[in-house]
């Protein structure tokens, strides 16, 4: 789970929300099954702070995958 996963010890809450919305409606399969523009729609923000978010998340999770 994320919650107890090490990778996730620098990404804050609000991160790993978007991250999960994200990963829960299919941004991370092949295809994609939803694009970011219908993401930041669902989750009501705009797109680009949705993205600025989810980078900000990957970025962190990225860095604690050693």
């Amino acid at each position: 789970s994320i919650k107890n996963c090490t990778l996730f010890s620098e990404v804050t809450a609000n991160q790993k929300e978007v991250f999960t919305f994200a990963r829960d409606l299919g941004y991370y399969d092949r295809p994609r099954k939803i694009s970011a523009t219908e993401l930041a729609k669902r989750y009501n923000t705009k797109k680009s702070t949705f993205i600025e978010t989810l980078r900000r998340a990957e970025g962190n999770i990225l860095r604690k995958w050693k």
